[in-house]
């Protein structure tokens, strides 16, 4: 639950009280990743007994949500329904990370942020260089090559259609060409995001058939649902490994804890977003999987 004075006290205290975990490139430090719709960085739900807060809380809105990620200390993160790009970079320099943003036709783009180096990025990747169609990835599809102290990984950060699955379907396809490469080659990659469908589904089984692994279905613990954050009976959002990191998968868990989740039994609580962020973590190099954890 989330008012907004409760609200703005914890972010003080987030930041007064941060601890993140000794980094410097050690080989047995473990990686984290995040992947989280947040909804715009607008708040959730606006409805009458919470509107006059939440609206004015907004504009400072995706600052807080970076802040609260940082105390998971990741070192990626991928934005489903991100903000507009300049609320993007505001959050990425909160991080203290680099970022890529990925445009959407229909006004939720996509973004990841990472502490590693960002060798490169392509938003809309299609196969062979080809154009996207303009009726795929209305939500946002975006790979990046990032530089990390276990060598090159690739990272894509996705949005499916929400509705229409034959879209969804294609979608899917495409994707799955664009990482055949990839695949092929047993690079390290994480796929995340919101992938708007359950494990029962179809799609589902195609990224197992590809050799993905579904990082909660391997390490996961607690509830899985992510979605609502007032209700999370459904799980739409994923992290899927592949290569090396793969072996090293760790831990899993989706955050479910204030300020993501709130009672919506209150009228003027609010959260984040509609959607409950997903943490993965994968071993160094170096070090044992089994001797690491995803708690913050």
């Amino acid at each position: 639950m989330l008012c907004r004075r409760e609200f703005l006290g914890w972010s003080a205290a987030a930041v007064a009280g941060l601890v993140l975990p000794r980094r410097a490139g050690a080989a047995e430090a473990p990686l984290r990743t995040i992947t989280y719709n947040v909804c715009r960085c607008h708040g959730w739900p606006e409805r009458p007994g919470n509107r006059a807060e939440l609206l004015a809380l907004r504009p400072r809105l995706p600052e807080k949500v970076a802040l609260q990620l940082r105390r998971y200390a990741p070192d990626i993160i991928t934005l489903s329904e991100a903000p507009e790009e300049d609320a993007v970079a505001l959050m990425a320099q909160a991080l203290e990370m680099n970022y890529a943003f990925f445009s959407s036709t229909e006004g939720f783009p996509g973004a990841i942020l990472t502490r590693f180096e960002l060798r490169s990025s392509e938003d809309r990747p299609y196969k062979g260089g080809e154009r996207c169609p303009r009726e795929l990835f209305t939500r946002h599809f975006g790979r990046a090559l990032l530089g990390t102290p276990d060598g090159e990984l690739a990272v894509c950060s996705i949005h499916l259609h929400p509705m229409n699955n034959e879209v969804r379907e294609r979608e899917c396809a495409a994707a799955m060409e664009v990482l055949a490469d990839d695949l092929a080659a047993k690079r390290s990659l994480l796929l995340q995001g919101d992938f708007n469908y359950g494990p029962d589904n179809p799609q589902y089984a195609q990224w197992k058939a590809a050799g993905m692994l579904d990082t909660f279905a391997a390490k996961g613990s607690g509830p899985d649902g992510t979605v609502t954050s007032a209700d999370p009976r459904r799980r739409i959002d994923y992290i899927w490994a592949h290569g090396p990191i793969a072996a090293r998968c760790s831990a899993c868990r989706v955050l479910a804890e204030a300020p993501f989740r709130f009672d919506r039994k209150d009228l003027k609580a609010y959260s984040f977003s509609d959607h409950l962020p997903v943490l993965a973590e994968f071993a160094g190099a170096d070090a044992p999987a089994a001797a690491k954890t995803a708690n913050p």
